[in-house]
């Protein structure tokens, strides 16, 4: 179901530096699209980056799920992302999303789970505390997207796959690891096929250091964990269906 309130529309178009070697969209750019689309509804309601680094405060992506409904390949030329949030509890405000390709087919639905740092501490901040920014019109609409996520941990049936230094082309704005970034060091560790379902959940900010990571494969799905100086940082779930 589609918001009828406090949502943003918006086109955009696809270049063939947008996908991937086996024609399927690349991830990371997929989810740059989501980014884009939420930072500028965020910021004409109000609660973008801006008005957010004048309280010392900034948005954090918590975790992310994202149903592919069809694979996005080569040859599409655009996609219709709308995007509308929900109302805040205490600590969570989710947004969500819907994505249609250019024929007009459903191709995507997606979770979004969003919390607040204070940008001194680093440390997550109640909800409450932008209760005179986060205000709109909250539409009720859904997505069918459930909210549990694949718990995963660190452990032996992980195999190494790589390890990186954290460079300065996967930092953004924020002096992080861009949220969009990490399914790349994911995807990097899979055998690279289009997934069904995406989760990627985000333990502890990555700032610096060497990304350790691992792969764990099973039937129709590949799991991969992130570590920097023995902390998780990040874990990422791959179901394959198509």
């Amino acid at each position: 179901m589609l918001p009828q309130k406090t949502f943003l529309k918006r086109r955009y178009e696809l270049f063939e530096s947008d996908f991937d070697v086996n024609n399927n969209i690349r991830l990371n750019r997929f989810m740059q699209l989501l980014q884009n689309a939420a930072t500028e509804h965020a910021e004409k309601l109000g609660f973008g980056w801006d008005a957010l680094n004048a309280c010392n405060v900034l948005w954090v992506l918590s975790k992310v799920k994202i149903v592919f409904h069809a694979p996005i390949v080569k040859g599409a030329t655009c996609l219709d992302i709308v995007t509308w949030p929900k109302a805040p509890n205490k600590f969570f405000a989710d947004r969500l999303f819907e994505v249609y390709d250019d024929k007009g087919a459903h191709v995507a639905s997606v979770l979004s789970v969003w919390v607040v740092i204070d940008k001194t501490a680093r440390r997550m901040v109640s909800a409450d505390r932008l209760a005179d920014l986060y205000k709109a019109d909250f539409d009720e609409a859904t997505v069918d997207v459930t909210a549990d996520f694949v718990r995963l941990r660190n452990g032996d049936d992980f195999a190494p796959a790589y390890t990186l230094p954290v460079m300065r082309s996967l930092l953004d704005v924020n002096k992080h690891v861009n949220n969009t970034n990490y399914v790349t060091l994911a995807s990097d560790a899979t055998s690279g096929q289009m997934p069904g379902v995406l989760e990627i959940v985000y333990h502890k900010e990555i700032v610096g250091g060497n990304i350790e990571v691992s792969v764990r494969r099973g039937d129709n799905c590949e799991d991969v964990v992130g570590v920097v100086d023995g902390v998780l940082c990040f874990t990422v779930h791959f179901e394959y269906k198509f």
